[in-house]
């Protein structure tokens, strides 16, 4: 699989960079709650998707 292919199967994969550089660049700015909500809500689904894709780059 690609990098631009293995990019394309993370759901959200841009928001996920961009939240990155907002973190980054504008922290002074960002909001603690809008940082937990993205931790309890998103970070779930987006720890089971990269299992899955380990996995699957990676069978035992």
């Amino acid at each position: 699989m690609t990098s631009l292919a293995l990019f394309a199967s993370i759901p959200e994969g841009r928001q996920i960079i961009d939240f990155r550089n907002l973190l980054t660049h504008e922290y002074l700015n960002v909001s603690d709650r809008l940082v937990w909500g993205a931790i309890q809500v998103d970070l779930p689904s987006l720890k089971d998707h990269c299992r899955a894709l380990l996995q699957e780059l990676n069978p035992s």
